[in-house]
């Protein structure tokens, strides 16, 4: 029987092995995969934005985007010059819908294109001043579809309702409609026009879009059929995508877009495998081994720490969610462990409040320390200022020392109570009754009765500062040395 589960397990073993490796070798190869699909599509998406489709494809979706006189005088400064910035080269505006005004173009053409022996479209010259002294010394040329061109007779995709109402007056004037006359509103021109227009697109194109001077086109520059290099020319003879382009850019995406499906269902798989993996290692590499209840000493986030023979072992968590829950049920269970976390919250508070006991301490001598020095050079300084009064000199009055004065400042001083004005004291500097709330101090001397000799505490600080000697009862206190020292010398 051993022997059979020796077997057993050690066949379990092998394929446990075998399953990990061949997660292993599927991890790789969906890596690999992503990878390669990654590489391509990054790849399709830089010759696509190389080629320009991706501004193909918004005047497409997008266009044409309506330009009066002033916009398109803008727009052919920005198309001379080529200063295009990055954003806008991204998403130009190729495809326009402008409108130049009624007769705007000159009557005889510069240039016609035949195709088989079949005059197809023409060059006529745009007169408009705005867009000459714009250009100048070159022209802008209108290159229009003639009648044997398919796309004389196409429905153009005109946006009738960004038209100005002086442009859809002229466009109902030229299809001999007079009623526009009595319209106020312009949904009525728009409404009109739309009904003539999808009627019979040919008269419409024949009769309106030279005259009224609306054209839809894109610019491109061109000597093959104009006078000099650097003229423009406005094409709208022909469609700004045609059907194959219109079909290779289709494929294009689809390309594209398959790509992208193919990198994520790789990566997705790649990452489902990540995870089997880390299961299978959590699986055959469990945490967690048999222990006494009452062996148990401590949990936090680390794990469980327990006793085995005279020693502390700690057994990790698998994860962060799961020593809360244990705590509690151990609390809850187990008197000896309640006992004991209860004992160790109590030594880590009273820790802690020792500690900030201390650190509170230490802030304060901090505080203290740096409050005395302040007192001490203020001190200082007004003795150096005072040091030549040619009365203490004359009379040799010796201040106290500016570290008996800056300890006396630090002290805690009294404040007046109403047994001091009961007995009617007064301090003998200034000679006022002491009244209540007032601060007062006592002079460290002790006169033979015993009595303390209480000043205001401003009076006691000005005394001090010219004398080391109480006014009552003459008790010196330390004298300060500066004076001193210059006394001696003035007198040697």
């Amino acid at each position: 029987m051993p022997d059979k589960t020796i077997k057993s397990s050690s066949i379990k073993q092998l394929f446990q092995r075998i399953n990990y490796q061949r997660h292993r070798h599927q991890l790789s190869n969906r890596y690999d995969s992503f990878k390669y699909l990654f590489m391509m599509l990054i790849t399709t998406i830089l010759i696509a934005i190389v080629l320009k489709c991706h501004t193909i494809v918004y005047n497409y979706l997008f266009g044409p985007f309506l330009m009066n006189i002033e916009q398109f005088q803008e727009y052919l400064k920005l198309y001379k010059t080529r200063n295009y910035s990055w954003t806008y080269s991204l998403f130009r505006e190729d495809l326009i819908q402008i409108e130049l005004g009624e007769n705007q173009l000159e009557n005889r053409n510069y240039q016609e294109q035949y195709y088989f022996n079949k005059l197809i479209s023409s060059y006529k010259m745009v007169k408009q001043i705005k867009i000459k002294s714009t250009l100048y010394p070159n022209n802008l040329y209108v290159r229009l579809p003639a009648k044997h061109n398919f796309y004389f007779n196409k429905k153009i995709t005109y946006k009738f309702h960004k038209f100005s109402i002086k442009t859809l007056r002229c466009i109902v004037k030229n299809l001999n409609s007079y009623e526009y006359q009595s319209w106020l509103e312009k949904s009525d021109y728009i409404k009109f026009i739309n009904e003539k227009y999808l009627n019979n697109s040919f008269e419409f194109n024949e009769l309106v879009i030279t005259k009224c001077g609306i054209y839809i086109g894109y610019l491109y520059s061109s000597s093959s059929y104009t006078y000099y290099a650097d003229d423009i020319v406005l094409n709208s003879s022909e469609p700004y995508l045609t059907e194959v382009l219109f079909y290779l850019i289709l494929f294009g995406c689809s390309i594209i877009l398959w790509l992208l499906l193919i990198s994520l269902f790789y990566l997705c798989s790649y990452l489902f495998t990540l995870q089997i993996i880390k299961l299978q290692r959590y699986v055959d590499q469990s945490p967690f081994c048999l222990i006494k209840i009452n062996s148990v000493t401590w949990i936090n986030t680390d794990g469980i720490y327990y006793k085995h023979n005279e020693s502390t072992r700690l057994i990790r968590w698998p994860g962060q969610s799961y020593h809360q829950w244990l705590h509690q049920k151990l609390i809850e269970t187990n008197l000896n462990y309640k006992q004991t976390y209860e004992e160790q919250v109590r030594l880590g508070r009273e820790e802690y409040e020792r500690e900030l006991e201390i650190h509170s301490r230490e802030q304060h001598r901090i505080i203290e320390d740096k409050r005395y020095q302040t007192y001490l050079h203020e001190e200082e300084e007004y003795q150096r200022q005072v040091i030549f009064d040619f009365e203490r000199i004359i009379y040799q009055t010796t201040s106290a020392s500016p570290r008996f004065i800056a300890q006396f400042r630090m002290k805690q001083h009294h404040i007046v109570q109403q047994t001091i004005t009961d007995d009617e004291e007064k301090c003998m500097i200034c000679l006022e009754d002491f009244k209540l709330e007032q601060i007062y101090s006592v002079w460290p001397c002790l006169n033979k009765q015993k009595k303390e000799h209480i000043y205001h505490y401003e009076c006691m600080l000005n005394a001090l500062r010219s004398k080391n000697t109480c006014p009552l009862c003459r008790g010196s206190v330390e004298p300060s040395s500066t004076t001193s020292t210059l006394r001696d010398l003035l007198l040697f």
